[in-house]
């Protein structure tokens, strides 16, 4: 299909692709190194056999009644944060693919579950992990509590590495709040035909965008791009963190990365800053000021405008107005 996706959302779609991509990155490296296993100790050669051939839910259970209780919490833990995160990648490779060809109604049915659901057992992963393989363990997982869910988003904030630039109450409300902030009420609009709740109530002689327009597709487009950037990011930053634990060890790209995401940040939100909507009122703006950068081979400050930095997240290099020298990102500071 044809890419219908207006040229003033471009750069936020590409934003939000790259942050995909990270997460992707994240998942594959993990697999790569086979971090998703558990190593153990067996002294007998018929056990080790046994624990060699096995697999999925014959290892989980053969653990369990050899009694290497710990091994199988460790287990659960990175299986699941690989099952939850290559789940949520799915779903938004998905959702934004079909923003670009303009099926809107499908990319809201597909955000809900990862940003809402997803997202969610990954905070509860990040906040308390003993507490969670308790529970996932020993019953079916509860039915989410709204006031539980704010405290886990407060808490994930405060231990990923850029919280700074997170609003954990920005971030509670663009993901379980209805109205123009959140995307709660506009999933559920886009899953079901007609809405009753007084929020999201479906217009009389109407349908829930069957009927949109030109104009409803831009406001549509908008919404997306105004609030799943962040949020991306916010993920990222997460499961850097759930990564980190996860191999013993921060990526060693991590550094790079981050830098491009501030880059990307940056340049999504002075974008925004033209469009003084409630979501874009409730969103941090981090400036350019905020991003002092020095040439490794010169050592002089490097000021950037917009454009540059625009250029710079695209083409991953930047010249140094002072020496002149093509920069990558591993070739500047902060």
């Amino acid at each position: 299909m044809p890419d219908l996706l207006p040229d003033e959302f471009r750069f936020a779609h590409e934003f939000a692709f790259f942050l995909h991509n990270r997460l992707v990155h994240i998942l594959t490296r993990g697999e790569r190194e086979d971090a998703y296993g558990v190593k153990i100790t067996l002294r007998s050669k018929t056990k080790a056999t046994e624990f060699t051939n096995l697999s999925g839910e014959h290892l989980w259970k053969w653990l369990k009644e050899n009694g290497h209780d710990q091994s199988l919490r460790e287990l659960a833990y990175k299986q699941v944060f690989a099952a939850l995160l290559s789940d949520f990648s799915h779903f938004i490779f998905e959702a934004l693919d079909c923003s670009r060809k303009g099926k809107l109604t499908v990319t809201y049915a597909l955000l809900r579950k990862p940003l809402r659901d997803n997202l969610h057992y990954l905070e509860w992963l990040l906040v308390d992990p003993e507490n969670f393989i308790d529970v996932f363990q020993g019953e079916v997982l509860p039915r989410m509590d709204l006031q539980r869910a704010k405290a886990l988003v407060e808490k994930s904030v405060a231990r990923v590495p850029n919280h700074e630039m997170f609003d954990p109450e920005v971030i509670y409300r663009l993901r379980f709040e209805s109205g123009h902030v959140g995307l709660d009420g506009i999933c559920d609009q886009a899953l079901h035909l007609v809405t009753h709740r007084s929020d999201i109530a479906t217009e009389v002689g109407n349908f829930n965008f069957v009927f949109s327009n030109t104009e409803d597709n831009l406001n549509q487009w908008r919404h997306i791009y105004f609030t799943v950037p962040y949020l991306l990011d916010y993920t990222v930053d997460l499961c850097e963190v759930l990564i980190a634990s996860v191999m013993g060890q921060v990526l060693s790209d991590y550094p790079e990365i981050a830098l491009r995401r501030f880059i990307g940040l940056i340049v999504w939100s002075q974008d925004l800053a033209t469009q003084p909507t409630e979501v874009v009122q409730a969103l941090p703006q981090p400036r350019i000021q905020e991003m002092p950068l020095v040439c490794s081979k010169c050592s002089k400050p490097i000021e950037p405008q917009l454009e540059d930095l625009r250029r710079f997240f695209i083409a991953e290099y930047i010249k140094c107005p002072h020496c002149r020298r093509r920069l990558r990102l591993s070739d500047l500071s902060q």
